[in-house]
């Protein structure tokens, strides 16, 4: 960091955001808030973290465009004290309703929360108990990755839309997405969020844990003619999933859609293989793990999905490089 130039973003105006998931997607989000004008606090789980967190004060943010930004926020325990009136909920699905306990005595019937994973059922069951008009739900194409904690890389240039699975709350959408605006990541209402979730789901089933399978960039995918096949026949897979079950929308052409994906992300290191790298949990349990649960409730075959989780299952920690600078 030594020879980098380092600008410092700073702004007093104040709209009350507390962000919980100092991830790579938490950290992009806090940092480009923060360099647009919106006050944002960081919710950490514990007085370790917070201390952490304290030798620095700040989020770092490498720009698309080269340039690394200082972000200073303020930052606490989520065992501290004080209502949270809007919440941007970016851990990993699979941790999302143990995270969401952690901060459930500082909500309130106004309060708003905006979930942003990977997956749909996490989404469908927090939205079911806390109910609709709290419960929002966010989809973004942007990629990004830590260089080290609370220094994170912005990797890819994308497009993110916000909407609500419980019809009857446009206008509360709409309200959030222009206060969340200001991260400047091309956030846009989207009607039928759900179809969306349902989509990103498709694809991300095809394509993280094949990466994690090869650990491997996601162009690389396409590299050989072994991967290809494979990546085709979990594609036809889940296109005839989607057809079986009642809540899903159609699906088609979803070969042509993951390959177009992978080309335009070929040097991005999906999330999966990230968190896999680094020694965390899968996020297969959060996508395809669903897909096979509702193939088993509705007598469906899905023989490349649970070979796939099998095989992710099994795989030794041991197996993944160390995750260079870059990755």
């Amino acid at each position: 960091m030594a020879d980098e130039a380092i600008r410092d973003v700073t702004d007093d105006r104040k709209r009350g955001w507390h962000l919980l998931g100092a991830g790579a997607m938490g950290c992009l989000w806090a940092a480009r808030l923060k360099r647009g004008g919106t006050d944002v606090c960081l919710l950490l789980r514990n007085s370790q973290a917070l201390h952490a967190y304290q030798q620095c004060s700040h989020v770092l943010l490498q720009t698309i465009e080269g340039e690394t930004l200082r972000c200073p926020l303020p930052a606490e325990t989520t065992a501290s004290s004080g209502r949270i009136d809007r919440l941007l909920l970016t851990t990993k699905a699979i941790d999302a309703e143990s995270a969401l306990a952690t901060v459930e005595h500082r909500l309130h019937d106004n309060s708003r929360i905006v979930l942003l994973h990977n997956g749909i059922e996490v989404q469908q069951e927090i939205t079911r108990r806390l109910g609709g008009h709290r419960v929002f739900c966010l989809s973004t194409s942007h990629g990004a990755w830590l260089r080290a904690a609370f220094d994170v890389c912005h990797a890819g240039v994308g497009a993110s839309w916000l909407g609500c699975l419980q019809e009857g709350q446009e206008g509360m959408a709409r309200q959030l997405v222009d206060e969340l605006d200001s991260a400047g990541l091309d956030l846009q209402y989207d009607p039928d969020i759900r179809l969306r979730l349902w989509q990103k789901l498709a694809i991300n089933c095809a394509i993280n844990g094949l990466t994690v399978l090869h650990d491997c960039r996601n162009g690389e995918l396409l590299a050989t003619p072994e991967r290809r096949q494979q990546l085709q026949e979990l594609c036809r897979e889940i296109e005839s999933l989607y057809a079986g079950i009642p809540e899903a929308p159609a699906l088609t052409a979803l070969y042509e859609r993951v390959r177009g994906v992978l080309q335009a992300t070929a040097e991005n290191v999906s999330s999966s293989l990230q968190d896999a790298r680094r020694g965390r949990p899968g996020e297969w349990p959060v996508l395809n793990g669903p897909l096979i649960r509702l193939a088993t409730r509705y007598g469906l075959p899905c023989p490349e999905n649970r070979a796939l989780a099998d095989m992710l299952e099994s795989r030794p920690s041991s197996h993944f490089h160390g995750f260079r600078h870059g990755d």
